[in-house]
């Protein structure tokens, strides 16, 4: 039997990006700031940068309460694509695609919140404020990253870094 599970909590390293299809369908992209398990020299715990994807009502509930800072967790799975850039060049791509999502913080406190905080809460141990499970099911053969991944670019780490709360 193969799983292909990932649990998720990070922070919002920008704003999320809500598209909609030809056909109307919203698809949100967003990257998550995850802490890492190594330190590096300086003795900081290096920070993982984790392309999401959500599609229907979990990218609107998204769109609608999660900026640039908002903590949340995910529940999803891994996809892999590929696509060819301007140069003819294959790139390749990995995403979580989000099936739950929990918030942790609300829209308002991501946007006031200061970061000072140490430590990243633990999916499921924060209060939270609701639970959604909303995935479309085969959403793979409506809408492949393949499709996707050139209109989106990663944040600039070393800028972000300085905001995160870890």
């Amino acid at each position: 039997m193969a799983m292909n599970v990932v649990i998720l909590n990070g922070v919002l390293g920008k704003d999320p990006e809500l598209k909609k299809s030809q056909s109307g369908m919203s698809i949100l992209r967003l990257s998550l700031a995850v802490k890492g398990n190594k330190k590096d020299d300086n003795g900081e715990y290096k920070t993982n940068w984790i392309n999401c994807i959500a599609f229907q009502k979990t990218a609107d509930l998204i769109a609608d309460y999660c900026t640039k800072g908002s903590k949340i967790g995910i529940r999803g799975s891994l996809e892999t694509g590929s696509y060819t850039n301007a140069e003819n060049k294959t790139i390749y791509t990995t995403d979580v695609i989000i099936q739950e999502i929990e918030f942790l913080t609300s829209k308002k406190d991501a946007q006031t919140q200061q970061p000072v905080q140490q430590q990243q809460p633990v999916f499921g141990q924060q209060p939270v404020q609701q639970q959604f499970n909303t995935a479309p099911q085969g959403h793979t053969q409506q809408m492949s990253t393949m499709h996707l991944a050139p209109q989106f670019g990663q944040p600039q780490q070393q800028q972000l870094n300085e905001q995160l709360p870890f």
